[in-house]
C-alpha cells in the first residue's frame, strides 16, 4: 500500500525519520538511522540515538522475524512519524523487509562487534575516491584519520576500491560530534576527492 508518511490525518507532522534495523545469524544486531540525501535517496547510516524507539523497533524486527521464519541475515527498514505535539507517541511504519542479504549498515555493526565498540558513535557512508588514490598514501600522510583500534575511533574503511572510484567507510567517534569531524577531515583529503 502506497502511502505519504509526510502526512497524517489526526497529528501534525514534526519530522519523519527512516532507520533501519539489521540481523545477522538470525540475531536482531543494531539499529541505524538512515541518512537520506537531498530529501530522496540513501546516502549511508548512522548511529540511532533514540534507545526507547531503538529498542521497541528491535522487539517488533525479532517478532517478524520469528513469524516468517527469517534465515541468516537482512535488515528491516523503518519510517518514524514525530508529530509536533511530543505528548502524542511516535507513529512507527515497517516500510521494507530484506531478507537473506547483507545489509548496508551491518558492515559498520560487523566492525564494531570485531572490535568489541559498544559506546561509540558510527557513520557508514560510501566515499568517491580518485582512480590514483592509494591506501599506502593515507597510511603515510593522514594515518591519524584511520581507525586505531586501542582507542577505537577512527576511519574503517570497509572497502579501497580506487578502480572503481569508490570506498565503503564506517567513521567512528567517541560521539557524533567527534564522528563527524573525523568524516570532515576524510572528506578534505585532496589527493582522495573525485
Amino acid at each position: 500500500m502506497e502511502e505519504d508518511l509526510r502526512y497524517n490525518d489526526e497529528h501534525e507532522i514534526a519530522k519523519v525519520e527512516f532507520v533501519g534495523c539489521q540481523f545477522y545469524d538470525n540475531k536482531v544486531v543494531g539499529v541505524a538511522d538512515q541518512i537520506i540525501e537531498d530529501d530522496k535517496s540513501y546516502g549511508g547510516s548512522m548511529t540511532y540515538s533514540d534507545q526507547k524507539i531503538a529498542n521497541e523497533l528491535k522487539r517488533i524486527t525479532a517478532k517478524v522475524m520469528k513469524r516468517i521464519g527469517t534465515k541468516y541475515m537482512g535488515g528491516f527498514d523503518f519510517a518514524i512519524q514525530r508529530f509536533k505535539d511530543e505528548s502524542v507517541k511516535p507513529a512507527l511504519y515497517l516500510i521494507d523487509m530484506n531478507t537473506a542479504r547483507y545489509t548496508a549498515p551491518m558492515q559498520s555493526f560487523k566492525v564494531m562487534e570485531k572490535f568489541g565498540i559498544e559506546d561509540k558513535y558510527f557513520i557508514r557512508k560510501t566515499f568517491k575516491i580518485k582512480q590514483t588514490a592509494t591506501f599506502k598514501r593515507i597510511l603515510q600522510e593522514n594515518g591519524d584519520v584511520l581507525f586505531d583500534a586501542e582507542s577505537k575511533v577512527g576511519a574503517y574503511f570497509n572497502m579501497f576500491h580506487p578502480a572503481a572510484k569508490d570506498s565503503v567507510v564506517t567513521i567512528i567517534g567517541n560521539d557524533e560530534k567527534e564522528a563527524n569531524e573525523r568524516y570532515k577531515i576524510l572528506q578534505s583529503i585532496e589527493y582522495l576527492k573525485l
